[in-house]
C-alpha cells in the first residue's frame, strides 16, 4: 500500500492550499518526496509524520531557482552531490520569517537554491541503520 501523500492528510491544520514552485507557484494537491512546498498555518506548532525513513533522494532541479525538500534525516549542505558534473548551486536558502542561509538540511523544511543547469541534487543520509 502507498503512503497517502495529500495535503489534507499530511497537513491537516493547513489553511492554504500547498504551493509548489516550478517556474511559477502553482498548488498541489499531493506532495512528492523532494519538492519543497509552502502552506500557511493559523498557528505556531510542529507535525510529526509516521512512515518509512527516506534515507536519499535524486531531486530533480530546473536550471534557475528551485523550492525543494528534504529527507528524514538531517543532512550538512557540503554533503549534497550531483548526478552530472558540473552542476553549481547557489546557497541554500530557508525561511525563519525571512530568508537565511541554510548550512543544513531539515527534515520537513522547504529550501531554495539557484542551480546552473537542470539535473538532480543528490541527497543522502549518513546515518546507520538498525
Amino acid at each position: 500500500m502507498y503512503p497517502d501523500y495529500s495535503t489534507s492528510n499530511i497537513y491537516p491544520s493547513a489553511i492554504s492550499s500547498a504551493f509548489a514552485y516550478q517556474g511559477s507557484y502553482n498548488t498541489v494537491s499531493s506532495l512528492e518526496p523532494g519538492n519543497g512546498y509552502w502552506l500557511k498555518f493559523d498557528a505556531d506548532g510542529s507535525i510529526g509524520h509516521i512512515g518509512p525513513p527516506i534515507t536519499s533522494l535524486e531531486i530533480p532541479v530546473r536550471q534557475q531557482w528551485n523550492m525543494i525538500g528534504s529527507i528524514s534525516q538531517s543532512i550538512p549542505v557540503s554533503s549534497i552531490t550531483s548526478i552530472q558534473s558540473g552542476i553549481v548551486t547557489s546557497n541554500f536558502f530557508g525561511y525563519q520569517g525571512n530568508y537565511v542561509i541554510s548550512n543544513t538540511i531539515e527534515p520537513g523544511q522547504a529550501y531554495w537554491v539557484k542551480v546552473n543547469q537542470a539535473g538532480y541534487l543528490i541527497f543522502t543520509s549518513t546515518a546507520i541503520e538498525v
